[in-house]
Parts: C-alpha cells; sequence; structure tokens
C-alpha cells in the first residue's frame, strides 16, 4: 500500500480529489460558517490583509478568518485591521508592502524570515542549549539525513559515520520517538504569546517520516510539556519570530528531552486523520485565541 501511494499517478488523483471534492466541501463549510458570523447582531466586521499570498481551504488561517467572519483579502489598497505576512516559501524576502504597512500595523509573523532546518537548529540550541545535528563524518550510529526545506518529509535513515556526506541536506541524530510499533509528533500551534492546544499524531514506526498519520488526538499542553519546557517552547516562537504558526516536537524517550525539529508559519491542518468533532474544536479554540491576540488588539479604523 505504501508503495502505491507513493506513485505518481496515485499521488495526482489524490490531489485532484482533495482539491476538487474535498476543497470544494470545505470552502462551502467555511463560508457558510463566515455568513453566520457576519450576520450575527453583536457581530464586529474586519478585513485582515494577506500578503503578498493568501491562505486556501487546506490552511488553518482560511478556517480560522472564515470562523471568525474577518473578511480576506490580498490586496495592499484595502485598510485592513490584521495584517499577516504570508508565504509559503522557507525563506523570505524582504517585502516593502509589509514595511510600510507595519508603521500603522503590527505584521504578524513579519520577522519570521527564515524556517530552514539549520535556522530552526540555531534558535533550538541557543534557547535550549543542546540540538539535534550531527556530523555525519564522525558520529557513531543512525542518523536522519533530509532537506535543510520545510515541510518536506523527506527523511532518511543512513548509518554513520560516513566518508562522502552530502552538502544538500542536514544531518541530525535519530529521536527515539517511539512508543510501541509507533511514533509519536507532538504539533504545537503558537498563537501569539499563547499556545492554545497540542496535537499528538501518531504513525506506523515504519512511516517516520510520513505525513500521513495512523490516528491523532488534541490535547492540553500541559499533556505533553512541563511548565518549564512550555516557557522554553515560548521563547523559542519568540527567538523565531513566529507570531502565529506551528511546531514540531518530538520527545526521546532514551533521555527525556524534547527537540523542535521543524517549524511552519503557513500551517495546514488540523492534522489528518484527527477525528471531526476534535477537529471543530480545534479550529474553534484557535479561532479563539487568535481573536483575543490580534483581532481585538488590532487599531481601530478611526486611528489609520
Amino acid at each position: 500500500m505504501e508503495e502505491l501511494q507513493e506513485h505518481p499517478a496515485y499521488k495526482f488523483a489524490g490531489k485532484i480529489y482533495h482539491d476538487r471534492i474535498i476543497g470544494t466541501m470545505v470552502r462551502i463549510r467555511y463560508r457558510t460558517k463566515y455568513l453566520r458570523k457576519r450576520f450575527e447582531r453583536d457581530h464586529q466586521a474586519a478585513t485582515i490583509l494577506f500578503h503578498p499570498d493568501r491562505p486556501d481551504y487546506s490552511q488553518i488561517l482560511y478556517k480560522i478568518c472564515n470562523s471568525l467572519g474577518l473578511t480576506i483579502t490580498s490586496s495592499a489598497t484595502t485598510r485592513p485591521d490584521v495584517v499577516v505576512s504570508f508565504e509559503d516559501v522557507t525563506k523570505r524576502q524582504h517585502n516593502a508592502v509589509l514595511t510600510e504597512l507595519s508603521d500603522n500595523h503590527f505584521v504578524v509573523n513579519q520577522h519570521c524570515n527564515d524556517i530552514s532546518k539549520t535556522y530552526v537548529e540555531k534558535v533550538f540550541r541557543d534557547v535550549f542549549g543542546y540540538g539535534t545535528f550531527v556530523d555525519p563524518r564522525t558520529y557513531q550510529g543512525a542518523c536522519v539525513m533530509k532537506s535543510d526545506d520545510n515541510a518536506m518529509h523527506d527523511g532518511t535513515l543512513i548509518e554513520c559515520p560516513t566518508t562522502t556526506p552530502r552538502t544538500d541536506v542536514v544531518f541530525q541524530k535519530l529521536i527515539n520517538n517511539t512508543t510501541g510499533d509507533e511514533v509519536v509528533d507532538i504539533r504545537v500551534p503558537i498563537v501569539g504569546g499563547s499556545i492554545p492546544l497540542i496535537y499528538w499524531k501518531y504513525r506506523d514506526a515504519r512511516s517516520r517520516f510520513s505525513n500521513r498519520n495512523a490516528r491523532a488526538k488534541v490535547g492540553p499542553p500541559d499533556s505533553a510539556f512541563s511548565d518549564r519546557e512550555l516557557v522554553l517552547i515560548q521563547q523559542f516562537a519568540k527567538k523565531l519570530g513566529l507570531d502565529f504558526g506551528e511546531l514540531d516536537v518530538l520527545r526521546d524517550v532514551d533521555d527525556g528531552q524534547i527537540y523542535i525539529v521543524d517549524v511552519n508559519n503557513t500551517p495546514c491542518g488540523p492534522p489528518n486523520h484527527l477525528g471531526k468533532a476534535e477537529s471543530e474544536q480545534a479550529v474553534k479554540l484557535l479561532s479563539a485565541s487568535f481573536n483575543e491576540e490580534f483581532v481585538r488588539k488590532a487599531p481601530t479604523r478611526d486611528a489609520h
């Protein structure tokens, strides 16, 4: 089955299915939420500007904005209430439009311009005091070779030491996040200064680098982390410039430590194989946090 899922024809058919069928269903559901919210008696209309791109149906900000009844635009000529730097790339270039907008607005993620594995590792090591990168020429045992770019899911196990390491990838120690026959990732949403929830994501250990979960569930932050770890996670996000996004965190069952191995500032979600009720609850919690952290704190139109 796994070989079939990696076949180009299977992936193409899956993309068509998700974009045309699933995508249409999601858009209808969330546009309905948007209209219901807009017609609530006490609803205060607000516009959110995404630049240079705007989220699509699969991304969590699309669902949050529609759930809150926010009007989404990518036109820099509008008078927005909230501004989000939004571009699905690993490294962002300077953007003059966002710089100008920042004179009168707090621009969400304006300073989160590099989410490469190399930079994530640097910030993680600065905050936590330890890291994941290894030198494959001297390291003993298995390590993970992966792209430096974000969200590639191309990790490969290799045995070290190796005398001819590639220079276009990064090498990380293999973190033992197994539980039984599964591996567990902890996905941590960052919304301003809050962590509203965490996702537990489980996969077959043979597919540890895949993005296809066997199952997923929602939990409170303290179900996964100590108070000290939560403080460090928030310090990490602040140092990285991440106002909104999600972190992939692994806990090593051998040393008990947590490792932040990936960052996404344009995340999709909620995770696949999360139940419908939990998905709805997650969007509700994230929407409430986004509203509190960014919408309510936005300057009024009269002040523009």
